[in-house]
Parts: structure tokens; C-alpha cells; sequence
């Protein structure tokens, strides 16, 4: 059932991704507009602050360009507005990222926007009595099919001798883990932050496991390939603020917490302890590129994508690398 349901999902997004890729871009210049799309993950906590702070314009400004920011509730959305050309640079989980290359989206990933072993994690039940991943085989879990989370709980799955067809998934928001763990609908949620935190705070369910030792793609940043073509100065001005606001809020958290908070709906306490499980590394490594590698490989495992991808072909490191 699982299977027909990320069937439908993905090909209707494609489809309408696809759709609108026909449409015809609202910019006209590239180089007088920077457009960059956003969504309210702490994976890119350095890019809400250089919004806050203006930082991007200002470093921009000299060279006649404006910044125009966007901001989506998730990764669906962002994708069909860069598949209409109505984006320049943007942000995603491993699975988001990976979708639109496989639908023909010819967009280049060019940094590690944020990633972190502890970001994602299954939270169970507090009356539920799983203490051990190995119990939660035939166990309910709900995830948001086809999110990272998705590929976290399959690969938790497999460390522990099980797969995916020895659990029964049920598709929940972030929003609904809450009450679907109270009200026992479901025996364990997964999900990432600050969700989980979130969880835990309202003693909503007990933690049993994170992502540790699973691969990893962490939260890519990737920009149009037209764009970076053209641009590979403006690109290179973009990925050094984020590097400069990156370095900034892990050494100046408590300071930061408060207008971050806002963003993600909790509390400085929150944001400082959320804060500490991220890494903003910018640079790409080999072990980003075999986490992203490892994305795709579940994605076709499970039906989201059709055929297999090589993740290298969409990589362009060169810049983001030499920071």
C-alpha cells in the first residue's frame, strides 16, 4: 500500500514539476535579481540569519544585485517553483533534492548546507515497551513518506536485520506526530528537528534511536545550472556569507537562539540545544556524496525515482570546496 501511495505522491509532483518547467522565467536578468528559496528547517539556520541580518545584500550591493527570498513549507513546493524558473538557489533534504534531477530538473549541488547525526530520530510511544530498533518489527510508525526521515527509518531497519515490508508505515505531517503518538494511533513517529525535540519536550514519547551510523546526505544546497554558470561570482559571494553567517551561530548561540527561535516556532532554550547537533560544513565530502549516493539508491528501492542516477553527474563542488 506504501508503495502505491509515494507512487502517486512523487508523480504528481513530478508531473506538475515538469508541467511547469515549460513555463518561461520571470527574470530577465540574472544578474540584477538573486532569487533564493528557503523552507523553516534548522538544517539552513545560517541562511534565515543572513535574511535577518541583511547580510547577503549588503555583500551583493556593490555589484547592482538585489535579493529576492522565498520561503515554502516544504520541498515539494520549492521544487515546482524552480522547475517554473522562478528560483535561482535553494535548499533540501537528501530525498528532495534527489527528486527533481530524476525528473529532469538540471539543477547542480554545490555545499553542505547542514547535517548532523542527531537531527533525525525515532521517537516510540511512552506505553509502548520498545526499548530495542529490533522492536519494532509489525510495529505502526509514522513518517512523512518519502522525507530523509523515511530513508533514516529504512536504513535503521536494515542495520537491525528487517526492512521496510516487516513494519506497517502510516504517512503523518510533523504537525500530527504528536497527537498520533498520544492517542496511540501509531507506536513510534520519525522525524527531524526541531520536531524532535519538540517530542521529547512535551514528553510526547521517549527517544530510541537516532541516525547515527546511517548514511547520510545531510541538507543540500544546489542552484540552477544555468545559474552557476553564469554566475560563478555571485554563487562564490552567496556560499561565503553562508560560511561566514555558518561559523557565527555555532560560536555565538546563546546570542543567536532568540530571533532563530522565532523562525521555528520554540523556545532560545530550544534553538540552543538544537543548534549544538548541527555541523554547517559548506564544503562537500566523499562522505556526502556516498550518503546522497545511498539517498538515491533507497529512493528506487521504494519507487520513488524509476531509474538509477549518478549523484556525481549533479555535484559541483569546485566552489564551495575552495572556501
Amino acid at each position: 500500500m506504501w508503495k502505491k501511495i509515494i507512487s502517486g505522491m512523487v508523480l504528481g509532483t513530478c508531473l506538475m514539476a515538469l508541467v511547469a518547467g515549460c513555463g518561461t522565467s520571470d527574470q530577465t536578468s540574472a544578474d540584477k535579481v538573486l532569487r533564493v528559496a528557503i523552507q523553516p528547517s534548522a538544517t539552513w539556520a545560517p541562511l534565515w540569519y543572513m535574511k535577518d541580518k541583511g547580510s547577503l545584500e549588503k555583500a551583493l550591493e556593490s555589484k547592482g544585485i538585489k535579493v529576492q527570498w522565498t520561503e515554502f513549507d516544504a520541498g515539494p513546493s520549492l521544487n515546482e517553483s524552480f522547475a517554473a524558473g522562478q528560483q535561482d538557489i535553494g535548499i533540501g533534504g537528501d530525498v528532495p533534492t534527489i527528486t527533481p534531477l530524476a525528473a529532469g530538473q538540471k539543477n547542480k549541488i554545490i555545499a553542505q548546507g547542514g547535517k548532523g547525526d542527531k537531527i533525525q530520530a525515532i521517537i516510540v510511544g511512552n506505553d509502548s515497551g520498545i526499548t530495542d530498533p529490533k522492536q519494532l518489527k509489525s510495529k505502526k510508525i509514522g513518517i512523512t513518506v518519502g522525507s530523509s526521515a523515511h530513508h533514516m527509518l529504512y536504513s535503521i531497519l536494515e542495520k537491525n536485520g528487517m526492512s521496510l515490508n516487516d513494519v506497517q508505515i502510516v504517512n503523518l505531517t510533523a504537525g500530527d506526530a504528536e497527537t498520533a503518538l498520544l492517542q496511540k494511533q501509531v507506536d513510534a513517529v520519525a522525524f527531524w528537528e526541531p520536531n524532535v525535540t519538540f517530542l521529547l519536550d512535551k514528553k510526547a514519547g521517549k527517544f530510541l534511536v537516532d541516525q547515527t551510523g546511517c548514511p547520510n546526505g545531510g541538507g543540500p544546497i544546489f542552484v540552477t545550472e544555468k545559474y552557476v554558470t553564469d554566475n560563478q561570482e555571485v554563487v562564490k559571494i552567496f556560499l561565503q556569507e553562508y560560511a561566514k553567517a555558518a561559523k557565527y551561530i555555532k560560536t555565538h548561540q546563546e546570542e543567536v537562539a532568540p530571533g532563530l527561535a522565532a523562525h521555528y516556532h520554540c523556545t532560545p532554550e530550544q534553538m540552543v540545544k538544537i543548534l549544538d547537533e548541527y555541523e554547517y560544513p559548506v564544503k562537500i565530502t566523499e562522505e556526502d556524496i556516498a550518503g546522497l549516493e545511498a539517498t538515491a539508491q533507497f529512493m528506487k528501492t521504494i519507487g520513488i525515482i524509476k531509474k538509477d542516477i549518478n549523484i556525481k553527474d549533479y555535484i559541483d563542488s569546485s566552489i564551495a570546496n575552495s572556501l
